[in-house]
């Protein structure tokens, strides 16, 4: 059975880890599928005014720079006074759109479009705008060149997988230092100074720039409300940073955070380019560190995705980077494994005690089956010896073995004590069922203890006086009325004098006494039967009171009995409200005692018991 057990409780614990670590991984793919929502948000708002411009590599062929301004005003326009929060949102992000003539043979040129005047004017170049100018201009000779713009010198073209390739042919590709979105074309119309010599193997450049504040200050705090908002605040602390050569920078915090405190945080994905996915330390660091993996990412990133230009080897981008404020998803996944635990547990717990019940509860039927055989033996030990005496008389009756008048008497007397001792037995076994059953019915009233005690006197009289016992009685003088039956109480006090007569000394004496003991406010009649035999040993005291038990110490001295005895008088005390203690010491003796309500009496019933009381200690 312990095997059992200990198998049982083997899979209880790995279910519940199994059980943990699934809901660890729900949690996990809950999280990464928000922030793939995020990011797919972000892409949106950057990519609005991109989508409106309608660019495409080729768009050179038959549209002109004023096609681009019109787009960009209609489009700005209706942003403006667009109901949707999202499109006006996207509107204030622009700061501003450029065309860079990069195909120029001579000087290229920057021009600029002013939605508010409808028109493209010549602009000088923005102190932040220059080195990606000077990157693009680098760049231009072909659309080959200019389509990987964002790589950075020394990095092959197979270097990246298919899908960031195509995403790069896509034509937009994100400078994260400006910020700026930058778009080539090629086969362009006339330049707006129709003057200017082309290169028409070269390429020109549309650029959109982003205001830097606004998307710090208003866009990332936004989006970090609506996806990781809770009622009480956000649920992670938040941060997305610019990733550059060297260490990050911290763009937004939804806390105060350190460039060094990034380290700590758990889950990472990188913003703009779906095929870069690293750690921000490694596998086997302290902290513990995940990754949204590239399929989940693609299927819910979709196409809409940038390259980012490098300016060296490493990569350099954005990076959104989360830190559960309270290790939620830990918590409740460890939550979730310790409430299985202790389920499983109590299951278990349940299961052992279900099995310890059980082989209990077969020991106890074990024990009382061989207790029941013991009390068939016993009875038809009893019940043989007076039939034996009875049986061998009638045969000397009947072979008319009788010398005298007095050996018939003798045989007359003999023939009545066995049936007597016959009718006895029969008696308490009869008695011992009905208790059990619940059907004996006791008419519980006032009653004397001195009449108790003379009635007991007369129904012990032959068996005391037969084994040669001398009965010493006390009654406490004053003694009120005991509540109970007058049979039931003869019939437990019985039980008690036909124990003490087979376990009695060599003395042969029993002591009847009765006195009052106060319990609370009320009081009870304690009626007790001792001896001066050889007492009760500390292992029997407990079962003595069961029904079929049998001292061994009685069995190997075969004492005769039944072992009902004082299980009837157990059940007949509790019929009538008492109970029954015992007080025992081996090689001393024993007295058990019946406790009994007291009756409340009045003067008169009082006096007429102190007299009775009297009468029966001046008899004995």
């Amino acid at each position: 059975m312990a095997p059992l057990l200990i198998t049982v409780a083997i899979l209880q614990y790995q279910w519940a880890r199994e059980l943990s670590s699934s809901a660890e991984t729900q949690i996990d793919s809950k999280l990464d599928a928000l922030m793939a929502r995020w990011v797919l948000d972000l892409d949106d708002q950057l990519s609005a005014p991109c989508i409106a411009l309608q660019v495409g590599p080729d768009a050179g062929e038959h549209d002109s720079w004023s096609d681009y301004l019109d787009r960009y005003v209609k489009w700005n326009g209706i942003a403006a006074a667009e109901k949707n929060e999202n499109v006006s949102r996207s509107s204030r992000l622009v700061n501003d759109v450029y065309v860079w003539e990069s195909s120029s043979e001579t000087k290229p040129r920057l021009w600029h479009f002013e939605p508010s005047q409808k028109k493209i004017g010549d602009s000088s170049a923005p102190h932040e705008l220059i080195p990606l100018l000077n990157r693009l201009q680098g760049k231009s000779s072909s659309l080959r060149g200019a389509v990987n713009a964002w790589r950075a010198e020394g990095v092959g073209s197979d270097t990246r997988s298919v899908a960031h390739r195509y995403r790069a042919m896509s034509g937009w590709q994100f400078d994260p230092d400006v910020p700026a979105f930058a778009h080539p074309i090629l086969h362009h119309a006339l330049p707006l100074d129709s003057r200017t010599p082309v290169n028409r193997g070269a390429v020109d450049w549309i650029i959109v720039v982003l205001d830097y504040a606004a998307v710090r200050n208003v866009l990332l705090p936004e989006l970090a409300t609506r996806y990781f908002g809770r009622p009480n605040g956000l649920e992670y602390k938040i941060a997305v940073t610019a990733k550059g050569t060297n260490k990050p920078t911290i763009l937004y915090s939804s806390d105060p955070v350190n460039v060094t405190d990034l380290a700590n945080f758990s889950t990472t994905i990188d913003i703009f380019d779906g095929a870069h996915r690293e750690s921000p330390h490694p596998q086997n660091s302290a902290a513990e560190t995940r990754s949204v993996d590239d399929e989940t990412f693609n299927d819910l990133y979709a196409s809409v995705s940038f390259p980012v230009m490098q300016t060296s080897t490493a990569y350099a981008g954005w990076r959104l980077m989360l830190q559960p404020k309270n290790d939620s998803g830990r918590t409740m996944a460890s939550s979730f494994w310790r409430r299985n635990l202790v389920l499983g547990g109590l299951l278990l717990l349940m299961l052992v005690a279900n099995m310890i019940l059980v082989v209990f509860a077969i020991h106890r039927a074990d024990r009382f089956a061989s207790l029941q055989m013991e009390f068939i033996a016993s009875v038809s030990h009893e019940l043989r010896t007076p039939l034996a005496a009875i049986f061998s008389a009638g045969e000397n009756l009947k072979d008319g073995f009788i010398p005298s008048q007095n050996s018939l008497a003798f045989y007359g007397s003999l023939i009545t004590s066995k049936s007597r001792q016959l009718i006895q037995l029969v008696d308490r076994i009869l008695l011992f069922a009905s208790t059990l059953s619940g059907k004996t019915q006791y008419v519980v009233r006032p009653l004397a203890v001195a009449d108790v005690f003379q009635t007991l006197r007369k129904d012990t009289a032959g068996l005391l006086e037969g084994l040669g016992y001398t009965i010493e009685q006390h009654i406490e003088p004053g003694l009120p009325a005991v509540m109970g039956d007058l049979s039931g109480i003869v019939a437990c006090l019985q039980n008690f004098v036909t124990n003490a007569t087979k376990y009695g000394g060599q003395d042969r004496w029993v002591g009847l006494s009765a006195k009052r003991h106060a319990v609370g406010k009320a009081e009870e009649i304690e009626i007790s039967v001792q001896d001066h035999g050889q007492g009760i040993a500390s292992a029997d005291l407990s079962h003595i009171f069961e029904a079929f038990y049998r001292s061994p110490i009685a069995v190997s001295a075969q004492i005769p009995g039944t072992g009902l005895g004082l299980a009837v008088a157990k059940n007949i005390a509790e019929t009538m409200g008492g109970r029954i203690s015992v007080q025992t010491a081996v090689g001393v003796g024993t007295t058990f005692v019946l406790h009994l309500p007291a009756a409340v009496e009045t003067k008169g019933q009082l006096n007429g018991s102190k007299l009775a009381t009297e009468a029966a200690n001046q008899h004995e």
